[in-house]
């Protein structure tokens, strides 16, 4: 779509430093159903799963460490 009111080149103010090339595709992508399951949905449920995974195996350790230092001070306990 053309624009409506176009600028004259001696009206231009600002200058180019960096593009990235085909991101307006990405974010046109990214505004339909498909583009939201993909980008945003997906990735999100990755990262839970992945941060729920960390935190079943940090409570596993936990639990083994307790479980040690419960024997430990039972033993303690025994000698003493």
């Amino acid at each position: 779509m053309n624009d409506p009111l176009p600028v004259p080149a001696e009206n231009v103010v600002g200058k180019i430093t960096f593009a990235v090339p085909y991101a307006g595709y990405l974010m046109s992508f990214g505004q339909t159903q498909t583009g939201l399951l993909t980008l945003v949905i997906i990735p999100g449920v990755l990262i839970i799963i992945f941060e729920l995974r960390n935190l079943f195996r940090y409570a596993t350790q936990w639990d083994e460490e307790k479980m040690v230092r419960e024997e430990a001070q039972s033993e303690a306990r025994g000698e003493a």
